[in-house]
């Protein structure tokens, strides 16, 4: 594993603990908010009952047994929402922590670069250098054919020998003709001689350059592995990023209809002309899911008394 998808495997384990972790603050948000709209409920009807009793105890008469029963089931009920959005809240803050932790863990891995990316290529281009350049030479080392000399060295071979004979059965034979071609025969079994061990030397050279263009080859498969594993990285990491910006625009149009919303919600409560909105949005999200849907913005928690607050807080009186 090289430095660059060292990195990528480190800045992924830290990723999918970022997302499981910002899946439990949602789930626990989300909690949160439910069980505290169950204790607001009720507390509700808690209150209400309790006026009951009041106003029968008021008036000189008893809660019955089942009203009795009622109260103590809507109290254990209460107290059991209270202590149950206690606990989620302070797991949403304990994530939230975590979540900022995981963060900064992200920060100190230095991302894949596009320089990265063309050290890999540069590396893998002269990789590729190297072996054609190996394979050349093996196929600059051409065999050499010997039958012509060799069967030019047997014909000479055969007529010396019938020479030699005719000599000796006392036929005269030129001198001058008879070392030439003894000569010639020489000469022929001297450049055999020298081509075959050319002809050695070019195989036991060529076997040194199998084995280097073997190597080269080994060289260049992990250089080429290693330039798609580094710009896999690198998309990878451009497409994390362009899922970021994506989420949080969507959680930025979230936002910006939920205050629509409240806004809207606060010109009815004053009877004033609101401006309709039709339709609901839908984005593709992650893991199977839409990033925002229908039941996502049906959800979201349309309360205008946290913005009149913070009008009332300057001064506004609404």
């Amino acid at each position: 594993m090289n430095a660059v998808t060292n990195r990528v495997s480190i800045r992924h384990e830290i990723r999918t603990r970022l997302d499981e972790t910002r899946r439990a603050y949602v789930e626990a948000t989300d909690r949160a908010e439910q069980l505290r709209r169950e204790e607001m409920e009720l507390g509700r009807r808690l209150d209400a009952l309790e006026r009951t009793i009041q106003n029968l105890e008021n008036a000189g008469e008893y809660p019955d047994d089942e009203t009795r029963a009622e109260y103590e089931r809507l109290q254990a009920a209460f107290r059991k929402a209270t202590e149950g959005a206690a606990e989620a809240e302070a797991a949403v803050s304990r994530l939230n922590s975590e979540i900022l932790a995981i963060e900064g863990d992200m920060k100190t891995v230095p991302d894949t670069t596009l320089d990265d990316i063309l050290r890999a290529q540069q590396a893998r281009d002269e990789a590729q250098a190297e072996r054609d350049r190996l394979a050349a030479l093996i196929g600059q080392q051409a065999g050499i054919d010997l039958s012509a000399r060799e069967s030019e060295l047997a014909a000479l071979k055969r007529q010396y020998g019938d020479i030699l004979a005719d000599e000796a059965a006392g036929t005269p034979v030129g001198a001058e003709y008879l070392t030439a071609l003894v000569e010639n025969i020489d000469r022929l079994e001297s450049e055999i001689s020298e081509a075959r061990k050319t002809a050695e030397r070019d195989r036991i050279r060529n076997e040194g350059l199998a084995r280097k263009l073997a190597a080269a080859d080994d060289k260049l498969a992990a250089a080429e592995a290693e330039f798609r594993e580094t710009f896999r990285c690198f998309v990878t990491l451009q497409e994390q990023r362009a899922q970021l910006d994506y989420v949080k625009a969507a959680n930025d149009l979230i936002d910006a209809y939920a205050r629509f919303m409240q806004i809207s919600r606060i010109q009815s409560q004053n009877r004033h002309q609101t401006t309709p909105i039709y339709g609901f949005l839908s984005l593709p999200g992650f893991n199977g899911r839409p990033l925002i849907d229908k039941a996502t913005l049906l959800k979201l928690p349309i309360d205008p008394e946290p913005m009149l607050a913070q009008w009332r807080k300057k001064g506004l009186k609404v």
